[in-house]
């Protein structure tokens, strides 16, 4: 949460912001400027954005015990021994909604469910490629929904650097 930073406290108030504020824009902005950019452009690699995500908690949420986060998380990084202890911890209940769905007459499998499923199968196979293309497929998804698309792009995961350069034809389409 970004409240009044003390240049722009008035004596004797407190640290809230009330909507009609005329100073909260200019505030807001010398903050974002001298504050919250510096700390995003120090996380500079995927080490230190990791440590930094898995070192806070949420309102009881915590991405350590996220199995799903995690296991997407380490097969980006290239730690697949760690992603399969991970699905394996997923599996029983992605197999027990699979069975439901399959069992319901004519609803279709979701395509979240879906993609955990290729996901899984590629994992326990080794297939590097498959993987690649579903982890773009879910970062182009979560672009779109949240109206970032057109600033997309796809690029080498960890894994893919360590081992070869990917191929213009191995990248999704971009729209």
């Amino acid at each position: 949460m970004i409240g009044r930073s003390r240049p722009f406290m008035p004596a004797g108030e407190d640290g809230v912001w009330d909507w009609d504020d005329p100073t909260i824009a200019e505030n807001f902005v010398d903050q974002i400027e001298t504050a919250v950019l510096p700390f995003l452009r120090s996380l500079d690699t995927i080490d230190k954005l990791l440590t930094f995500i898995l070192s806070q908690e949420m309102r009881g949420y915590s991405f350590c015990k996220d199995h799903i986060w995690m296991c997407l998380t380490n097969v980006a990084l290239g730690e697949l021994a760690i992603a399969r202890k991970h699905w394996d911890l997923i599996t029983p209940s992605f197999r027990e909604r699979y069975e439901k769905q399959k069992a319901i007459a004519g609803e279709p499998m979701s395509d979240y469910l879906r993609s955990w499923v290729a996901v899984g199968e590629a994992l326990l196979a080794g297939d590097h490629m498959t993987l690649a293309r579903l982890l773009w497929e879910n970062e182009r998804t979560e672009a779109d929904r949240f109206k970032l698309g057109r600033h997309w792009q796809p690029t080498a995961f960890p894994f893919q650097r360590a081992k070869t350069p990917i191929a213009l034809t191995d990248i999704p389409n971009q729209r």
